[in-house]
């Protein structure tokens, strides 16, 4: 569940623009600590970002890793089954 977990960190990433959490200049248990908070949704941020894409960064991150979803359940996740379905309909051509 920790692959999960980083892909909902790596969605955070690229929808934000930046990475969740502060590295510069903190020792690693000031890290662990900011991560064991969960990721953070600042409004003046995020408010134009799809409420749905929030809500699968949130669940995919659940701090708890039997609160996140498996692999397979997160492919029923509403943001992700609404853009599954449109890959789907324009596959990339090789």
């Amino acid at each position: 569940k920790c692959d999960i977990w980083s892909c909902g960190i790596v969605l955070f990433t690229m929808l934000a623009g930046r990475i969740p959490f502060n590295v510069q200049g903190v020792t690693a248990n000031q890290l662990i600590k900011e991560m064991l908070e969960g990721c953070q949704f600042p409004p003046e941020q995020w408010s134009r970002v799809d409420p749905s894409a929030i809500e699968c960064i949130k669940t995919l991150t659940a701090i708890k890793p039997p609160h996140r979803p498996t692999a397979a359940a997160a492919q029923s996740i509403p943001w992700i089954t609404m853009h599954n379905a449109s890959a789907r309909s324009s596959p990339l051509s090789s």
